[in-house]
């Protein structure tokens, strides 16, 4: 699944994730809003571009930056979960975006369903990966429920679903996510992640 498709979700239109999860073929995708990264389709190509081979899945950690309880740890943590985000999509596991969020976040839940996805029908996700270039506490919101507003410059890469899909082509762009957290008692989770 397209990070478009997901920022869709993000959004709050969960239809195009349902569409998306759905077995049924669609004869197109819908044209993204402007400040989600576009997507343009290819020929289809028998083999997915030449990259390095697939790593052993890992546990993945939050720095020890990450893991304080504080405005700044808040922000280190947001970007060691966008970092793992771009890890999962490359190692196709939707594990540690599971493991770093609430079950009733939705956006979570959707990115992480699309790399499971991606894995279980033998697609591949190069590039497109996300780069946090700003994190910015939005005031007045609690110390153990900060929101923080999160700038990202996302970079051109090329994704297919499966073998027999289109080669996707994803555009470099920018865009803006708030991304919700709470206080675990031990560690940050996320709650939700919606585009601002």
């Amino acid at each position: 699944m397209h990070r478009g498709v997901i920022a869709a979700a993000i959004l709050g239109m969960g239809s195009p994730v349902l569409l998306s999860c759905s077995n049924e073929a669609r004869p197109s995708d819908p044209t993204p809003p402007a400040m989600i990264p576009s997507v343009s389709v290819t020929s289809p190509s028998s083999t997915p571009p030449s990259a390095t081979a697939m790593t052993a899945v890992k546990t993945v950690e939050p720095p020890p930056s990450a893991r304080s309880k504080s405005i700044p740890g808040a922000k280190a943590f947001v970007r060691f979960y966008i970092t793992a985000i771009n890890s999962s999509w490359h190692n196709r596991t939707g594990l540690v975006p599971r493991r770093y969020s609430t079950p009733d976040c939705i956006s979570c839940r959707g990115l992480a369903s699309s790399m499971d996805r991606i894995r279980r029908d033998n697609g591949f996700y190069r590039g497109g990966d996300w780069i946090v270039t700003s994190t910015t506490q939005i005031p007045l919101q609690s110390l153990v429920r900060p929101i923080i507003h999160t700038a990202i410059t996302v970079r051109a890469g090329i994704w297919k679903r499966s073998p027999n899909d289109h080669l996707r082509r994803i555009e470099a762009d920018k865009m803006y996510i708030d991304v919700h957290l709470r206080w675990s008692g031990t560690a940050w989770l996320v709650t939700s992640m919606v585009l601002a």
